[in-house]
């Protein structure tokens, strides 16, 4: 496996392309460029700046992935018009990610609004119908997509095996997976081994970053109480080989 790296803890830079360029300063030549406002709103990118974008990862030696934005993104809400605008928001990140020529692009599901009633069965059934716009853009611009798994936290709707496994059974052969091993770890000590497991075949990313178990820290390797060594071992075992993207928040937790 070879350790990329998000642009998280730089998203205090003033501009995306700082970010890319002190990610390149470590070394990474993978670099998953997070899409949230105001470093990196893809619709704000004009054409003439993705070009650009394409020449720095040309002139650097790096190659990108894409995290879909997050803020707001929710494919189960009730609201239908706020369906819509997230489909909306996540086709225009598979265009970016198809103009920027990047790997591929991760998303989240969403999950319950923080405020107002919520029928989560009713949710899973937006969220399966939703996705399938997404994914058939996806398609047409030969992105590969993969979902990523949340962390365990009240009212999001892809934290536990089960909860992946509806989004992805409905989509076989179209959708891949997007291990959060910090994510998972928040589960238990086996839970890493049980994502693993299920979804390997279509495992096509993984994000490493630690935490206590108690709270998604996004910490360095080594600062939480996460067994790297074995989780590392658990995705050898599902055959992964791929990149791992170092997913922290602070620059002092970048392992180079």
């Amino acid at each position: 496996m070879e350790l990329g790296i998000s642009t998280l803890p730089f998203f205090g830079a003033s501009t995306l392309e700082e970010a890319i360029d002190r990610c390149a300063a470590y070394g990474f030549r993978k670099i998953e460029i997070m899409c949230e406002g105001p470093q990196a709103n893809p619709e704000e990118f004009s054409p003439q700046r993705r070009a650009d974008l394409v020449r720095r990862a040309e002139d650097l030696g790096v190659q990108y992935l894409i995290h879909a934005p997050i803020a707001d993104i929710n494919l189960m809400s009730h609201n239908a018009g706020i369906r819509a605008e997230a489909q909306r928001q996540l086709v225009e990140a598979i265009r970016f990610t198809s103009e920027v020529r990047a790997k591929r692009m991760v998303f989240h599901v969403g999950g319950k609004p923080y405020m107002g009633l919520y029928d989560f069965e009713q949710g899973y059934i937006h969220g399966i119908a939703a996705l399938e716009k997404v994914v058939r853009a996806a398609e047409t611009y030969g992105v590969r997509l993969l979902m990523e798994n949340d962390p365990n936290k009240f009212g999001l709707g892809a934290i536990t095996v089960d909860a992946c496994k509806r989004f992805l059974d409905a989509y076989p052969g179209r959708l891949g997976f997007l291990l959060d091993v910090g994510h998972a770890f928040m589960l238990g000590d086996d839970a890493v081994e049980s994502f693993c497991r299920e979804f390997g075949p279509i495992l096509g990313g993984v994000h490493f970053s630690d935490n206590h178990r108690e709270r998604d820290e996004h910490l360095g390797l080594g600062k939480g109480a996460m067994n790297v060594r074995e989780t590392v071992e658990a995705l050898k075992r599902a055959n992964y080989t791929d990149e791992a993207i170092l997913e922290v928040k602070y620059e002092s937790d970048i392992v180079s």
